[in-house]
């Protein structure tokens, strides 16, 4: 399997100048790589898929100088820079998975909580994120929340299955002054924001980490 310092630079030299981070999950590749690049990393895509435990979610992020791998499990979440000079499946081999499946989070410290960077929140859950800011930006005269829900109340609408476990939800405000009063109130019962669109516009994860820095300051 190639270095890490190795899949950095093909990817560098096949990314577009306008997307210059790629984002690997276990069902996306995005933005899309050309064929010939993409044939050569899909058996270490693969093998990532492989080494990384069911029931761990992961996003690697490879951008012109660095590779960054984030986990998250039901019980914790991680961040694992990457080495550039050694394999990618020699550095997943030396991770302690099992405390990534057993780790508790602390009642300060819920499993995505507001000190997870926005930016690796986004990182994680991309596709999803993706989708849900195309699909609201259309509705240009409301503020639209993405946040994740570690503990969702039961909802009758959803079958058993469905509706267990974390999730994702979404919620949309007529106003700024409904949204910052909803958000704390979501905060304070420990759901975290992953996205906002406001004016058809999606947020920056900076100036989502500065909310949430704020609000926690007054919880």
């Amino acid at each position: 399997m190639p270095t890490v310092a190795e899949i950095i630079h093909r990817v560098s030299q096949a990314l577009p100048p306008d997307q210059p981070v790629l984002t690997v999950t276990r069902k996306t590749v995005a933005p899309p790589l050309p064929a010939s690049v993409q044939e050569v990393l899909a058996p270490v895509w693969h093998e990532l898929s492989q080494l990384v435990p069911p029931g761990i979610d992961y996003a690697l992020t490879v951008s012109g100088d660095e590779a960054i791998l984030y986990l998250a499990s039901l019980a914790t979440s991680r961040t694992c820079p990457l080495k550039s000079d050694a394999p990618l499946a020699e550095q997943l081999r030396s991770i302690a998975w099992n405390e990534l499946r057993t780790e508790l989070p602390t009642a300060a410290e819920p499993l995505l909580s507001a000190s997870v960077s926005t930016k690796a929140l986004q990182k994680l859950f991309g596709e999803d994120v993706r989708q849900w800011i195309k699909e609201v930006r259309r509705d240009a005269g409301r503020i639209h929340l993405l946040y994740y829900d570690e503990t969702p109340e039961f909802d009758e609408e959803l079958d058993g299955e469905d509706d267990e476990g974390p999730r994702l939800d979404t919620l949309s405000f007529p106003n700024m002054t409904a949204f910052l009063e909803e958000l704390e109130a979501l905060m304070r019962n420990e759901k975290v924001p992953i996205s906002v669109v406001s004016d058809g516009k999606p947020w920056s994860a900076e100036r989502i980490d500065r909310l949430k820095r704020e609000i926690a300051n007054r919880l």
